[in-house]
């Protein structure tokens, strides 16, 4: 349910991910206005389906208040402050590794 299909860019294939279905969010319907973040990695072709963009930030480690107990499966590696909010902080590989574990091949 969460894979939405095949984002054609430039002739390169990539996977699209609704994570609002992995999450339990039950508003799992697209916005009006296709919206892709497509990761930048050697090693596979992943894509979320997002709703919006609120901002672009290069954090160093020490400024991600991490997840207790959290593994490489969890969604989210943490949280970031910003403007008196905690914006959650997604961890990409985990939906590769579900992806794999789904498809059979991890």
């Amino acid at each position: 349910d969460y894979i939405e299909g095949v984002l054609n860019r430039r002739g390169d294939p990539f996977t699209v991910i609704n994570p609002r279905s992995l999450i339990g969010d039950t508003e799992t319907t697209p916005p009006d206005v296709p919206l892709f973040l497509i990761f930048k990695r050697s090693d596979d072709q992943l894509s979320i389906h997002i709703s919006d963009i609120l901002f672009f930030a290069e954090i160093e480690e020490d400024g991600l208040n991490q997840i207790p107990e959290k593994n490489e499966e969890g969604f989210f590696l943490g949280t970031i402050a910003y403007k008196d909010e905690e914006i959650p902080v997604i961890n990409p590989n985990a939906f590769e590794i579900l992806i794999r574990k789904d498809l059979g091949s991890a």
